[in-house]
C-alpha cells in the first residue's frame, strides 16, 4: 500500500508540474470584445494587430518533465504487473487451500465412518459374548463357540485400535502441513 501511495504521490508532482508548464503556455486570455459594428473595408493596407506574447517554455524543462510523466507510467505499469503477480498467487493459494480442506474433510469423514462401524461392530460382538457366557454358566453352550467369540472381539478391538491410530496419522499429517517448521518425528521406543 505504501508503493501506492507513494505513486500516487509522486503521480500529482508531476502532473502539477506540467499543469504549471501548460499555464506558461496559454495563459489565461481576457475574452474578446464583441464588435460594435462592422467596418467598411478601407483601401489601405489593414494594420496587423499584434499578438500577445507568451512566455517562452524553458524546452529542457517541459522534456524533463514528459520523461517524469514516462517515468511515473512505467512506474505504475510496473506496480500493476506486481499487483497481478500477487492477485494469482494469492488466488493459486486459495484455491490449494480449499482443495486441501476438502481432502482433509474426506479424510475425517471416511475415518469417523469406520471409527463408527468398527464401534458398532464391537458393542454387536460384545452383546453376543455376553450372551454366549451367560448361556455357558446355564450349562448351554459350548467352549469353543466363546472361544471363537473371544476371539472375534480381540480382532474387533485391534481393529478399533487400527483405526484410532490411522486418525491419529490423519491428524499428524494435516499438523504437519499446517506447521511445515514442525520438529522431525522422533524415533519410537520399541519398548513401549
Amino acid at each position: 500500500m505504501e508503493d501506492i501511495s507513494e505513486f500516487q504521490q509522486r503521480l500529482a508532482r508531476a502532473l502539477d508540474r506540467i499543469g504549471a508548464g501548460l499555464e506558461h503556455l496559454h495563459p489565461e486570455r481576457p475574452a474578446p470584445a464583441p464588435d460594435p459594428a462592422p467596418e467598411p473595408p478601407a483601401e489601405a493596407a489593414p494594420a496587423e494587430a499584434p499578438e500577445p506574447a507568451e512566455p517562452a517554455i524553458d524546452p529542457a524543462e517541459l522534456e524533463a518533465l514528459r520523461g517524469e510523466v514516462e517515468a511515473e507510467r512505467e512506474f505504475a505499469a510496473q506496480l500493476q504487473e506486481r499487483l497481478t503477480a500477487s492477485k494469482s498467487r494469492y488466488e493459486a493459494q486459495i484455491a490449494e487451500l480449499r482443495d486441501e480442506l476438502e481432502r482433509t474433510r474426506k479424510v475425517l469423514a471416511d475415518t469417523d465412518a469406520d471409527r463408527n462401524r468398527v464401534r458398532a461392530v464391537a458393542d454387536d460382538l460384545h452383546e453376543a459374548c455376553e450372551a454366549l457366557r451367560h448361556a455357558n454358566a446355564e450349562g448351554v453352550g459350548e467352549a469353543h463357540l466363546i472361544n471363537s467369540a473371544v476371539m472375534t472381539e480381540l480382532e474387533t478391538a485391534r481393529a478399533m485400535r487400527r483405526s484410532d491410530r490411522a486418525e491419529l496419522d490423519a491428524i499428524i499429517e494435516l499438523l504437519g502441513r499446517a506447521l511445515p517448521e514442525a520438529p522431525e518425528k522422533q524415533p519410537e521406543d520399541a519398548d513401549a
